[in-house]
Formats: structure tokens, C-alpha cells, sequence
């Protein structure tokens, strides 16, 4: 092991910087997208894995005059440095030219010294855990200056057994992606049947056979002014759900030693179709119970899971309760559409109160096509529940290692 200090690791001239002074990059600088101008990289970027998030751009002129420092390249870091802390997303070899906001932190290393994906995991066990004490609260205040985290003293391997340590930790995480993805293949099979029965109608007759196609009885809906099935209604949200709004308890109760019951802030701790733990609150505020669905009513708002098991929300999630959780599940998926006017293009600010989530409009059928639709897709379901069960289990194997290949408590035996 080497002892250094973090500068070390990061490139001589602006290794770590800061994004821009917010008053040097205010939206009224903010231009349409073009041929010569430059993106603005924000949080969401990171939050969603997704370098095409957001849809802010300055000036060519702007970005030589004053912004050009904080440009963004090919295998650049970036960590968010404000709201739900230290969050870390690497930039691909493709995407637009930009630079980073003032909520960003980019980070460039010296890779003679230290392996990239290393550095990933290498963060999240020291830098993230130790240095800077991020339990898991989005409300705790900034990163510690940059220039202590520079003079953080370190101790890392040599760069061939960073490489075989990342190698390790890159192949449990290789098999969590790959079991989301089924996850969601099977979610989109899912999604297929819903739309076919409760949106074209098609759901199975009394003879078993598709309504509509079956010559099915439609009638004239004014509100929505389409044909829908006799005996369908359109009503509120409300009709049919209870609505359970997110309140952040106190930030001296949550941790992630376990103690009281698990915790979720916002669409920061979502997965597929289940959140991710992160964290834990020992004096919960408000509560979702398992199969309530979980909407993120924040930055951005529609996003969706479910509650895996009873649960502490914070306020940027709300809980969505009704007897028949698939159900529920698909018909606001399917209904995300009507969230897209609270999410301002390129903003992080939009959000939804709970007289407005009960007040959206919904095609209300009968409950036995409802029960019929439940026992058809419930096998896959559980298949989508059995794969997240296997990723928790794999994300409590790679906490377990990572701290012995770090300390060197488990090491790597020369071939022969």
C-alpha cells in the first residue's frame, strides 16, 4: 500500500473543480440548443446515469469568454456537490460539448497512479464514508472544501491490484445490471398486456376472448372523447387510491448503521422496480407499507417503485396505496405522460402536491377485469421480486468485500 495524499491522484492543473458561481451561470444566460452552443451538465445528469439529461446551453461566445475551465471531457468524473451528496457518474466517449454547473464537482485523475473504476469504488468506501461522513441524508451540508478533501491523506494499492480489486467488484455489479435488465424486459411485457387490456380494450370477455375485437359494447366518454367499454368509468385518482405524502425526519436519525427502519429520500434511491437501502431512520416520519407504490413527486416528478417492505419516505416520494398493487402499479406507469408538465425542460425544481396527484383523470374499470389482470401477471412479478432479492444479496456481498480488499484483509494469490 502507498501512502499519498489525494491531490495525488488527480491530474497537476484543475484535477478538482468546483462548477461556476451560480450568479456566472443564472438561466438568463441560457440559450436554445444549436450548431455552435455548449450544454450545461447538471446533477440529473448524474442522479440518472444519463449524459442526454437536462436541456440548458450557453453561447459559444459565453463558453470561451468565462466558461471554458469547467469544460467536460471523455472519462472526466463527476460528482454532485450539493442536494443528495456525492453521487458519482463517469462522462462516456460520446455526448455534447459542455461544461459543468455550479452543484457539480468534475473530477480528473492521474491514471499512472490510479485505475479508473478503482477510483470508483475507492470513493465510495473512503472519500464518500469517511472523508466527508455522507450517511445517506440529501439535507446534510456540502462537500468539505476541496482543498481538504486534496490534503486528505490516502493509501492505495499498486495499480496492478486496483485493477484486479475493480476487475472483482465490476463483476458483481456486471451481474446486478444484467439482472435489471431482465427485470425490465419482463416489466415492458407487462406494460404490453396493461395497454392491450385497459387501453385498447382488448382485455379477455366472458367468453374469454379480446372486448373490443369480440364486438364488445363501447360507449361515447365526453371527458375524454373516445369510446370506451360499457360499465368503464373516468375518475379521479382519488377514486381508488390513498395518497401518503413524504416527510424527511430529522438528519441526526438517519444512518446507515441499521439503526431504526429503512429510509427513501427520492428517485435518487430508485432501481428498477425497487429502491436501492441506503440509508435508515430511527425516527421515521412518514411511512409507506410493502406494495405501495412509490412516486417521486421531485426533481424529477413521475418517476416510479415500489415499496419492497414498510418504510420511512422522505418528502420528495409519495406512497400510492391500493389493494391491487400490480394494477396500480402499470396505470401509473402508464399514465406518466400527465406528469411532464411539472417537470420545466432542463430544470430540477418541479414538483406535485397532493391535491393535484389525486385530482389526475383515470379509465376505471370493472374490479373483476382488475382481479383477472392481477392473476395474469403475477408470476412475472415475482420473477421481477426474485431478481431484486438476488441483487440485495449481491450488493451486501460487495460491502462485505470492499472493505477487506481495501484494507487488504483478502488478497490475490499469484498464478503460477
Amino acid at each position: 500500500m502507498s501512502k499519498m495524499y489525494f491531490k495525488d491522484i488527480i491530474v497537476a492543473k484543475d484535477g478538482m473543480i468546483k462548477g461556476p458561481f451560480g450568479s456566472d451561470i443564472k438561466k438568463s444566460l441560457f440559450v436554445p440548443k444549436g450548431k455552435n452552443t455548449y450544454k450545461v451538465y447538471e446533477q440529473g445528469v448524474v442522479y440518472n446515469s444519463d449524459v442526454n439529461y437536462g436541456n440548458y446551453y450557453i453561447t459559444e461566445q459565453y463558453y470561451h469568454e468565462k466558461m471554458e475551465r469547467f469544460k467536460v471531457k471523455a472519462g472526466d468524473i463527476l460528482i454532485t456537490g450539493a442536494g443528495t451528496l456525492g453521487e458519482l457518474f463517469i462522462m462516456p466517449q460520446s455526448f455534447e460539448p459542455g461544461i459543468i454547473n455550479q452543484a457539480l464537482i468534475r473530477i480528473r485523475l492521474n491514471e499512472s497512479k490510479i485505475d479508473k473504476q478503482f477510483f470508483k469504488y475507492y470513493f465510495f468506501y473512503y472519500i464518500k464514508t469517511i472523508v466527508c461522513n455522507i450517511n445517506g441524508d440529501s439535507v446534510i451540508p456540502n462537500l468539505p472544501p476541496l482543498s481538504v478533501i486534496k490534503e486528505t491523506e490516502i493509501n492505495i494499492p499498486d495499480l496492478i491490484e486496483q485493477r484486479k480489486i475493480a476487475n472483482i467488484l465490476n463483476n458483481i455489479d456486471e451481474k446486478i445490471s444484467n439482472n435489471d435488465k431482465i427485470a425490465l424486459k419482463l416489466e415492458k411485457i407487462i406494460c404490453s398486456i396493461f395497454n392491450f387490456w385497459f387501453y385498447q380494450f382488448q382485455f379477455p370477455d366472458s367468453s374469454n376472448l379480446s372486448y373490443k375485437y369480440n364486438g364488445g359494447k363501447m360507449y361515447w366518454n365526453e371527458e375524454l372523447e373516445i369510446n370506451i367499454p360499457i360499465g368503464w368509468t373516468v375518475d379521479n385518482l382519488s377514486s381508488i387510491i390513498n395518497v401518503t405524502m413524504g416527510s424527511s425526519p430529522k438528519g441526526d436519525s438517519i444512518n446507515v448503521e441499521k439503526n431504526g427502519i429503512i429510509f427513501y429520500q427520492g428517485k435518487t434511491d430508485f432501481g428498477v422496480r425497487y429502491p436501492y437501502i441506503r440509508a435508515y431512520s430511527s425516527k421515521p416520519v412518514r411511512y409507506a407499507e410493502a406494495g405501495d407504490v412509490l412516486l417521486s413527486v421531485r426533481a424529477p416528478v413521475g418517476a416510479l417503485n415500489c415499496a419492497y417492505s414498510k418504510c420511512c419516505i422522505g418528502r420528495g416520494i409519495a406512497a400510492l396505496n391500493y389493494k391491487y398493487h400490480s394494477y396500480l402499479y402499470y396505470l401509473m406507469l402508464e399514465n406518466r405522460f400527465q406528469f411532464d408538465k411539472y417537470n420545466k425542460e432542463g430544470t430540477t425544481f418541479g414538483s406535485i402536491n397532493r391535491d393535484t396527484l389525486k385530482s389526475l383523470k383515470i379509465i376505471n374499470p370493472p374490479e373483476n377485469i382488475i382481479k383477472k389482470f392481477e392473476e395474469k401477471v403475477e408470476g412475472m412479478d415475482n420473477q421481477i421480486r426474485n431478481y431484486y432479492d438476488e441483487n440485495l444479496c449481491l450488493e451486501e456481498t460487495k460491502k462485505f468485500l470492499l472493505p477487506l480488499l481495501m484494507n487488504r484483509k483478502v488478497t490475490f494469490k499469484d498464478q503460477q
